[in-house]
């Protein structure tokens, strides 16, 4: 009787209790608790949210001077790495010399152009006052001439009635061949100086255009010169490898006096100020469609270990829609922790976590068993599929 009274439910019904109990509490969390879900990329880095400006040499060139140094400030326009430009010089010197040369025949030119200019216009009015005057006595001789053509027709009307006598008519008669030669010979001097005038005012017009195209031909050789002195200066200044932007050297090529520097090539980088980013590439099937702006996101620094330094916070602020290079370009807010040890700086690498959403254990599982069955099903071919359906 003792041994049947000792023999109870009750150690039972305690362990069924606390059983139940266990997955009671067990199936709430599997159902009610919210598990955490990231996507992850390795291919983080940060980033200036301005453009990072390369330095690179225009030209072939040996340096003969460098002014570059790592983290060094500089503004934009200003002179970082020298080239060699012994040659240009030497035909820049050649070119002004020759330039300087041809000042002195153009202003003699120039001069001798104006005298010419001034020696026709004297010679024209000149001509023009002689040509008047002769003008004038031929109109005079003229005027003469007619008045005795008159006079002869008047004593030959009275030799014929016989009132004029034979010596006074051959008088009269010679009186008028000679008005008439004279002013025959004014016309043929009158028409000789117009002739006369127009050759030499042909002849200074010729000399005048011969110092003009002279003039011109010593100008078009000035402005070669001076076309050629500035793209010389011009390939002069190719080889002073200049800073693109302002800003703070990030990155320096090692470069020593005397070294070659190839045309392309890229001596530096100047990255302009601004504020951090992160940029980061990740998978297109775990990112298209999860990944939102606003989520947040913990950047994870490869030159500082997070289990010494911890993370630093961000923000999704843009995601790209379009797949490049079988990644999808994400950029992020960097929210820094101004007490954290951690000091952000341009191209620093690491990885970066995004919070996509907050599931349930139950949800979770589900989704793996789909997945599950959906890879199985994929993998069957397509005959042997209703032979396994019941």
């Amino acid at each position: 009787m003792r041994s049947l009274e000792a023999d109870g439910f009750r150690r039972s019904v305690v362990g069924i209790a606390l059983g139940v109990a266990i997955i009671g509490a067990w199936l709430g969390w599997f159902v009610l608790a919210r598990i955490s879900l990231y996507e992850v990329s390795s291919a983080a880095r940060l980033e200036m949210d301005r453009a990072v400006h390369p330095v690179v040499a225009l030209v072939d060139g040996v340096v003969v001077r460098t002014r570059v140094t790592l983290g060094q400030d500089v503004k934009e326009d200003e002179g970082l790495v020298e080239l060699n430009s012994e040659q240009q010089r030497l035909q820049l010197d050649e070119e002004r010399t020759r330039l300087a040369a041809l000042a002195p025949q153009l202003d003699s030119l120039h001069q001798e152009i104006a005298a010419e200019e001034q020696a026709v216009r004297d010679a024209q009015k000149g001509a023009r006052a002689a040509l008047d005057g002769a003008r004038v006595q031929l109109h005079e001789a003229e005027t003469t001439a007619q008045f005795a053509a008159a006079q002869g027709e008047r004593f030959a009307r009275l030799y014929s009635e016989g009132q004029l006598s034979e010596v006074d008519y051959l008088r009269s008669k010679a009186e008028i061949e000679k008005s008439k030669a004279g002013a025959e010979a004014l016309r043929l001097s009158v028409d000789r100086e117009e002739q006369d005038q127009r050759k030499q005012e042909s002849e200074r017009r010729a000399r005048l255009e011969r110092l003009r195209g002279e003039a011109s031909a010593i100008e078009g050789k000035a402005g070669t010169s001076t076309a050629t002195i500035q793209r010389i200066e011009y390939e002069i200044q190719r080889r002073y490898i200049r800073a693109p932007a302002t800003g703070r050297v990030g990155e320096v090529a090692k470069l020593e006096v005397g070294s070659f520097v190839a045309a392309g090539e890229k001596v530096a980088a100047v990255i302009a100020p601004g504020h951090l980013k992160v940029v980061a590439d990740f998978v297109p099937s775990g990112t298209l469609g999860r990944v939102r702006t606003g989520q947040p996101a913990q950047l994870r620094l490869d030159g500082y270990p997070w289990a010494q330094y911890g993370s630093v916070p961000a923000t999704v602020s843009v995601v790209a829609s379009e797949v490049r290079d079988g990644r999808v370009r994400v950029e992020f807010e960097v929210q820094p922790d101004p007490g954290s040890p951690i000091r952000l700086e341009h191209g620093l690498p690491g990885s970066i976590e995004v919070l996509v959403e907050r599931i349930s254990p139950a949800r979770l599982v589900l989704r793996f068993l789909g997945q599950l069955l959906t890879a199985r099903r994929s993998s069957i071919p397509n005959g042997d599929d209703s032979a396994e359906s019941p």
